[in-house]
């Protein structure tokens, strides 16, 4: 069985073959250290023979990485960070599934794969909602997610279905409604006016859960 390392597409726009173009997560290594990594799309710097620099796109950056100590003591993003992280001296690479998959195994003592970007509907956020800083329970691990793709596609399918019901209903050019997973469930919030709310007629209240 294959060994993945789920990751949460924190940007806005692909890169590559990459589905998101800033990406975390956390997971554990082959040592038993809990490790929270980072990575954006990024540049690489060529300067040239006349001293000019050029700036190339979409090569790979990591952004943050530090170990996850579960000592609340500790200041785990600023004072347990690695070298790893803007470290100018490891050979700049294209930003793709592949060499992100190489710097986690080699960089990290890792020996994953393959990796997996998701998306919100996923369900993956690599935070979790605990306010327990600098312990493990203040994560998601990658490693350990669950991901239900079955689920997933509902999920966008049904999503997609109420965008165009909202432009419809409200007159809208683009659907401005929220749309999350909360407790494994898919939350809603409509956000117009309270005046286009009572205009359109809608009645089920603002948020609210719908079943994929």
């Amino acid at each position: 069985m294959k060994k993945t390392l789920y990751f949460e597409g924190a940007g806005c726009v692909p890169c590559n073959d990459v589905e998101n173009c800033r990406i975390r997560t956390a997971f554990t290594n082959k040592c038993g250290r809990k490790i929270y990594i980072e990575f954006l799309s990024g540049y690489k710097h060529i300067r040239k023979g006349n001293g000019r620099i050029i700036s190339e796109p979409n090569y790979l950056s990591c952004d943050s990485y530090y170990y996850i100590t579960d000592d609340p003591e500790i200041d785990d993003c600023n004072k347990s960070r690695l070298n790893c992280e803007h470290n100018q001296k490891i050979e700049k690479v294209k930003y793709t599934k592949e060499n992100i998959l190489a710097f986690v195994n080699d960089h990290c003592n890792a020996d994953f794969d393959k990796i997996v970007v998701l998306d919100s509907l996923a369900g993956y956020r690599v935070f979790a909602d605990t306010n327990k800083c600098n312990t493990s329970d203040g994560y998601n691990f990658g490693d350990a997610f669950n991901y239900d793709a079955e689920l997933t596609r509902r999920r966008r399918e049904k999503v997609e279905e109420m965008k165009k019901e909202f432009c419809s209903l409200f007159n809208q050019k683009y659907d401005n409604t929220s749309y999350w997973i909360e407790n494994g469930e898919l939350v809603v919030k409509i956000n117009v006016s309270d005046k286009v709310l009572q205009e359109s007629g809608w009645t089920k209240g603002r948020k609210f859960v719908v079943v994929c």
